[in-house]
């Protein structure tokens, strides 16, 4: 084996737990974006969850796109942009004045 052959290897492996690592990461953050907007439609009652579920089974790929988006951006996720904003408690684990859940 030559030094070329060693090198490529390396780097073959190493994309392809990288592309793993992102992989999961992208599935985590959609599945917590799918959790975000079916929280949301639990609290309207059958007809949030019947319309979440209609639009789970007849618009599947632009829920995946939204589920990411949410995902990315909800404010409850700690590595979110936002989580700093809509916090309910503060680093003392106290609630913040003005919270209404």
């Amino acid at each position: 084996m030559t030094l070329e052959m060693i090198i490529a290897i390396v780097l073959g492996c190493a994309a392809i737990f990288y592309g793993c690592v992102i992989l999961l990461w992208i599935m985590a953050v959609t599945f917590d974006g799918g959790l975000a907007i079916y929280i949301v439609a639990r609290d309207q009652d059958f007809l949030g969850v019947a319309g979440y579920v209609a639009c789970w089974v007849f618009m599947f790929p632009v829920m995946l796109v939204i589920s990411f988006i949410v995902g990315l951006f909800d404010p409850m996720r700690p590595s979110s942009p936002l989580s700093h904003r809509w916090r309910p408690w503060d680093e003392n684990g106290k609630r913040q004045p003005g919270y209404r859940p």
